[in-house]
């Protein structure tokens, strides 16, 4: 008997053969499945474990190599690693490898451009799709890594979270055919999970980072907020652990020019954490001088972090052998500014070198803004005592100066007082000759300014290279704060250490009478405000010279009288309007013969002769009312009981209730 189906003959025996033949194939096929299904289970409940255990880790740093070695052991790979896409989004950087070749490959910095062809992992990265290579020696172009000699087969798992390219998972095989669809299906799961744990951690380190951040910045903040000296503003910025662990902070006030760019920078506050300080407070720096200061200069709004000055393409070589002499490897330049106003700067130096974080970067940004208000606000307090201190000297020396009217005594204390009272190198004081042709020192501080003095030193106001002539030329201050760039500046031999000089006129009623030259050794040591105190200071010397002066013409003129008042053969003298003398020359008793005091003792008229009374009184009441005598003649009694005639010019001074007169023998 027999069976057709489909043009088919079936006989019984062929039958039973074919049936048995597919029994077989069945039960293999049922075999495989069973095979495949079971390595697939296995393969999930690894991943599944994996994925488990990702969760409740939260630091990349343990995460990473954690999946990297479970995932080399529980697949039986030769070697797995897990790749970063870095900010850029052009670089997959290696953040974990599995073994001692992973360490190593993680010490050398790995990473693999996006956009390198022969990569199977920038592949994965750039398409966002899971590769397997079975057999990379088959593979064009395949890129072999000598340390992994032995990989023979590959697998490259894209870590995609919400559409987003975290990284790439890396699994290698030292067996041909080792990875099938169903891996590919596996490990990508498994590389969902870690991109998804990889984020996680990355929020949570986030977190941690900004509570950190606020916390520093909440304690420096609270500290700023109560910072009223130097020392204290710095101690509120090392609160934050990185600069404590500094070899110093150093902070500068700068001095800038009329575009408002710095100028100079002085050493303001200095906290020593480590070894020996390199700069003084007070030290002053020309910036123009130093290259590096560009830098910082140009970024306003930017702190300037270097985190090996050594190696840095920014750092010129004169700059890198100051900072090699200090020992300095990593440096933090913080720009203080308030409304594009530059105030200062805060440098923060390093023994060793640095790792500058994206924390670092916001906590000095933000103390290059909390601390530039803090600085002001120091800065203007400190200025505002400065200017007091220096307007209650300027009364000082003004004082010292009105109350001497001898013009050398006075102005040789000036000096001195002006020298020590300020802090100064040098001070003298020059005057203009009659003529107005030759600033004549006068009187200098010390013996220095003595020494000059005696030498008789001078300069022609024409002169050129003078800083003094030009000041007493154009009647306004000079500051020199770098005498070896100012082509006027005019060296002394006696004064060799002489590094800035301010020359500010004397002026009295639009007359300039001399010039005050002030001199320091601190470079940079004149500012606008000294400027301002040592020009009030000018003005009250000047006033202190022409009273001086006056007084001198005064004396002259008191001696000259008094020589015409001793020595007069006339009459000179004065009474009250009670009638009596009150001053009288020599001349009264040579030629009355009556004593001065016996003549103030009795009222004039008791002088003279009884038939003169009447006319005497009368022309006495007259000079009372404010007449002059223009000639008046009576008779005075001498001491022999004779009389002589006299011949009075008389005026009267009605405030003194006095009148002076002057009378001839004729």
């Amino acid at each position: 008997m027999a069976l057709k189906t489909n043009g088919h003959t079936w006989t019984k025996s062929g039958f039973t053969g074919d049936f048995d033949q597919m029994l077989t194939g069945l039960r293999d096929a049922l075999g495989f499945l069973e095979t495949r299904v079971g390595n697939l289970t296995n393969d999930l409940q690894v991943a599944s474990e994996i994925s488990q255990q990702i969760t409740t880790v939260l630091e990349l740093g343990q995460l990473l190599p954690q999946i990297v070695e479970k995932t080399n052991a529980s697949f039986n790979l030769y070697h797995s690693q897990v790749y970063l896409l870095d900010e850029s989004g052009e670089n997959l950087i290696l953040a974990a490898s599995a073994g001692e070749v992973g360490r190593t490959l993680l010490a050398k910095g790995h990473k693999i451009p996006l956009a390198r062809e022969d990569s199977l992992v920038a592949r994965c990265g750039r398409t966002r799709v899971g590769i397997i290579v079975n057999d990379v020696k088959q593979e064009a172009g395949y890129f072999a890594n000598p340390l992994l000699p032995n990989t023979r087969a590959e697998m490259t798992v894209p870590m995609v979270v919400g559409g987003e390219l975290i990284g790439v998972l890396d699994m290698q095989s030292e067996h041909v055919d080792n990875f099938s669809e169903d891996d590919l299906w596996v490990k990508t799961t498994l590389a969902g999970q870690i991109a998804v744990a990889v984020q996680n951690a990355r929020t949570f380190a986030e977190a941690q980072r900004n509570a950190e951040e606020t916390n520093i910045l909440y304690e420096m903040t609270s500290k700023l907020a109560q910072a009223t000296t130097r020392a204290e503003i710095l101690d509120s910025v090392s609160a934050y652990p990185k600069i404590h662990d500094a070899s110093a902070v150093l902070l500068m006030y700068t001095e800038n020019d009329d575009d408002g760019t710095p100028l100079w920078a002085e050493a303001a506050a200095n906290l020593q954490l480590k070894g020996e300080s390199a700069t003084a407070v007070g030290e002053r720096y020309y910036l123009p001088h130093l290259p590096f200061t560009k830098l910082w200069i140009s970024n306003p709004d930017k702190p300037l972090l270097i985190g090996d000055v050594m190696t840095s393409d920014l750092v010129d070589a004169n700059t890198k052998s100051i900072y090699e002499l200090t020992q300095v490897h990593g440096s933090a330049i913080i720009p203080l500014t308030v409304s594009g106003r530059w105030v200062g700067l805060i440098v923060i130096s390093w023994h060793e070198s640095q790792t500058f974080t994206e924390l670092d970067h916001r906590i000095y940004g933000a103390i290059s803004q909390q601390t530039a208000s803090v600085v002001n606000s120091t800065r203007l307090f400190e200025q505002t005592q400065k200017s007091a201190r220096e307007l209650e000297t300027v009364a000082k020396v003004s004082a010292a100066a009105t109350s001497v009217l001898d013009m050398d005594t006075m102005l040789q204390s000036v000096s001195d007082l002006t020298r020590e009272s300020f802090e100064l190198y040098h001070a003298h004081v020059y005057l203009l000759d009659e003529a107005r042709e030759n600033l004549v020192l006068t009187a200098g501080a010390g013996e220095i300014g003595r020494t000059m003095k005696a030498q008789g030193h001078s300069i022609p106001l024409n002169r050129e290279h003078s800083l003094v002539a030009r000041a007493a030329r154009t009647a306004q201050g000079v500051i020199v704060n770098d005498i070896t760039q100012e082509p006027d500046f005019l060296p002394n031999e006696l004064l060799p250490n002489t590094k800035a000089e301010m020359a500010v006129p004397m002026i009295v009623g639009g007359e300039v009478l001399g010039v005050l030259d002030v001199q320091s050794e601190q470079a940079g040591r004149f500012g606008t405000n000294d400027a301002n105190v040592q020009t009030t200071l000018a003005s009250q010397i000047a006033v202190a010279v022409q009273n001086a002066r006056s007084y001198a013409v005064q004396q002259k003129t008191a001696e000259r009288l008094d020589r015409i008042y001793t020595m007069s053969i006339d009459l000179i003298g004065s009474a009250n309007f009670n009638g009596y003398f009150v001053e009288l020359n020599p001349a009264w008793e040579a030629i009355l013969g009556h004593s001065v005091e016996e003549l103030k003792a009795a009222p004039f008229v008791s002088f003279v002769h009884p038939d003169d009374v009447d006319l005497t009184n009368n022309e006495a009441a007259k000079l009372g009312q404010g007449a002059l005598t223009i000639s008046f003649v009576n008779r005075y009694r001498c001491k022999d009981g004779s009389y002589k005639w006299i011949l009075w010019h008389a005026v009267p001074c009605l405030e003194q209730q006095v009148l002076f007169a002057t009378g001839q023998d004729i």
